[in-house]
């Protein structure tokens, strides 16, 4: 889900645009809370026994949010949980926004990988000296 996803990368930025574009109070809290660093870790649950139960992590169990990137609502970033919890209208709001933010996250996302290919040939050059 694009919205989840926008608030655990970008969570100042989809704040901002829920705020500004559309003023949907966001808790302050849950903007400036850092990153999950657990995401695509393993938590531990392959140590569980196989039952119904787990098969379906809690976000398939309660169809209030269909997501799927994380297995575990504690490795979810507070902003991506306070979506989650809100229900219809708080997800609609963030798929607006997180649609609102494509522009901007694209530049980023560009510019992040521009530097990592200006180190690299930096990296290049210096062993080539």
């Amino acid at each position: 889900m694009a919205a989840v996803r926008c608030a655990e990368r970008y969570p100042r930025l989809l704040a901002h645009a829920l705020e500004m574009e559309f003023g949907v109070w966001v808790p302050i809290e849950c903007v400036n809370a850092p990153p999950s660093t657990n995401i695509g870790t393993n938590s531990g649950k392959e140590t569980e026994e196989f039952n119904e139960s787990n098969v379906f992590p809690p976000w398939k169990q309660n169809p209030r949010c269909d997501y799927e990137r994380s297995n575990d609502y504690d490795f979810m970033h507070p902003l991506a949980l306070w979506i989650c919890n809100g229900g219809v209208g708080r997800l609609s709001w963030a798929i607006l926004a997180a649609q609102e933010c494509q522009k901007s996250i694209i530049e980023l996302e560009r510019d992040q990988r521009d530097q990592i290919v200006e180190s690299h040939y930096k990296n290049i050059m210096e062993e080539s000296d």
